[in-house]
């Protein structure tokens, strides 16, 4: 499993709980193979219950191998098919096209759930690494301002907007973004360590080194797909 598919990602709240509560349970435990085993006898048993392809097709991203992932395809698509308006189904299936290094298709389906849900961050975040990917860099500065003007202590977003910044010709724009985050988060050791780059990068060696004397960035633990709290 990549790295994208450890972001957090989740599913509706507005899941009933009856039907998928056996399931659910067994996902909370741990056992994602007796989820996904379980939403399959019930997406067997109940072929129109959307809610059940889609958290068939979230465990089974969960879970990673060549055989979940197809699986995955396979529910997400019944999901969508059964609730066109499902955003969290478009939110797996935009993950999904990650895996499977389909990025035209990922930015189409992140792009459905930002034009549905507009406050959905995260979604925007996918959608800009996903035009990143693809070369489109000024859509993806427009994408990442808004988060920055959304969320703007969530630091990832602001560093990717620098990227953007820099590969644009705007190295002016990717200093001042990088110096006026490393103020507001002075405790990110990513942040720094980004700015300490750029310097090295644009010929200030002297600055990047005084910088670089207080990097410390302890590794972050990889985390699975939950269930969302919306």
């Amino acid at each position: 499993m990549t790295l994208l598919l450890a972001l957090w990602i989740g599913a509706s709240a507005a899941v009933p709980a009856g039907p998928l509560a056996p399931a659910l349970a067994l996902e909370r435990e741990g056992d994602l193979v007796g989820a996904r085993d379980a939403l399959m006898a019930l997406s067997r048993r109940d072929p129109a219950a959307e809610p059940a392809h889609r958290e068939l097709g979230r465990i089974a991203l969960n879970l990673g191998t060549a055989a979940d992932l197809d699986l995955a395809e396979l529910h997400l698509e019944l999901a969508r098919a059964l609730a066109p308006e499902d955003t969290e189904a478009d939110q797996l299936v935009g993950l999904m096209e990650q895996e499977r290094h389909r990025p035209v298709l990922a930015a189409e389906a992140f792009g459905r759930v930002v034009f549905n849900r507009p406050e959905d961050v995260e979604a925007r975040f996918r959608l800009a690494q996903t035009l990143m990917e693809l070369g489109k860099t000024s859509e993806a500065q427009a994408q990442l301002e808004e988060i920055s003007h959304r969320r703007p202590a969530w630091v990832a977003p602001r560093l990717e907007l620098a990227r953007a910044f820099e590969l644009c010709g705007q190295a002016d724009r990717a200093e001042a973004e990088l110096v006026s985050l490393h103020r507001e988060q002075p405790a990110s050791a990513l942040a720094l360590r980004r700015l300490v780059a750029f310097y090295e990068r644009t010929g200030r060696p002297a600055l990047a080194a005084k910088l670089a004397a207080h990097l410390n960035a302890p590794l972050r633990a990889k985390r699975l797909i939950p269930r969302s709290r919306r």
